[in-house]
């Protein structure tokens, strides 16, 4: 991810909701006990970002993410989210962090 550019994710009661570095986005979401999680349908904002440079790539990266995530698990402060085979789709580290 360029070094200028945030994407965050806000997981609050039954909604999901960030910014994927140009637009802001929701959709709902869930977690079992064990870790499975499903993110519903993403609505977000439709703007074209032409700055910071790679800002739309990253916002396609964080929603393919999202759709493809089944499991969250913690590392340390982080969370991770996983594929179904269990592989690291990203490491989210909490805002503030280096």
């Amino acid at each position: 991810m360029p070094n200028d550019v945030v994407a965050t994710l806000r997981l609050s009661g039954s909604r999901a909701s960030g910014k994927a570095g140009c637009n802001s986005y929701g959709a709902s979401w869930q977690m079992s006990t064990d870790g499975g999680t499903q993110f519903g349908q993403i609505i977000s904002t439709k703007m074209a970002c032409l700055e910071p440079a790679g800002v739309m790539q990253v916002e396609r990266g964080v929603f393919d993410v999202l759709q493809h995530a089944v499991r969250l698990r913690r590392h340390g402060d982080n969370l991770v989210l996983l594929d179904a085979s269990g592989q690291p789709l990203a490491k989210l580290a909490p805002a503030g962090s280096p």
